[in-house]
């Protein structure tokens, strides 16, 4: 197996010193304490510390996102699709939970990460969003959805995704991914009406 890149060790560091500590309460010495390089290597790879936590945050939205995709074949059904990326959402989230309820409280409240770390997260929204959109169509074109506006629910979906998060992270809820994801998916499909 091969040596990770000692950026991405510097950004794993980060993650676990931020969460735990947040971003004022994170010192750099112990991020570089944490990979067992000295402090002035990490400015090697970054300008500041908030340099390191703005790439720390990327590189996790961006690995989560591609949690989700993971196990999705092209000719499953929506629902199985729709059933995956819900399942690994809580797999992924149980896996970091309590480093990430940290992470997300001081990402959005005390941090500003810029303009163009901004557009990069919107960017990579957009694109979630737009494919779940495109399996919500699979699911019209095979006759498994009525016909529906994919955008409205592209967008609630990602915003359910969102309040388990907030449940699993700010409550501390321990949830099971294949029985959360069928009932999700359950009540997608049939709705709440009797």
């Amino acid at each position: 197996m091969a040596e990770k890149p000692k950026k991405q060790l510097i950004l794993e560091a980060a993650f676990e010193v931020f969460s735990s500590k947040g971003f004022h309460g994170a010192k750099v010495d112990e991020i570089a304490e944490k990979v067992g390089i000295g402090k002035g290597t990490i400015y090697e790879y970054f300008k500041s510390k908030a340099d390191v936590f703005k790439e720390m945050h990327k590189w996790y939205t961006e690995r989560y996102f591609s949690e989700l995709e993971k196990g999705l074949r092209e000719e499953a059904p929506a629902t199985e699709k729709l059933y995956i990326i819900i399942k690994n959402h809580i797999i992924f989230l149980n896996t970091v939970k309590i480093l990430a309820g940290k992470l997300l409280s001081e990402s959005s409240s005390h941090v500003d990460l810029g303009v163009e770390f901004k557009e990069i997260m919107k960017t990579t929204y957009k694109e979630k969003i737009n494919k779940v959109k495109g399996i919500l169509e699979e699911g019209i074109e095979q006759g498994l959805f009525r016909p529906l506006d994919t955008s409205l629910l592209s967008t609630l979906f990602f915003g359910c995704l969102g309040g388990i998060s907030h449940s699993m992270f700010l409550l501390d809820m321990d949830l099971n991914p294949d029985e959360i994801a069928e009932k999700f998916v359950n009540l997608l499909l049939n709705g709440i009406k009797k």
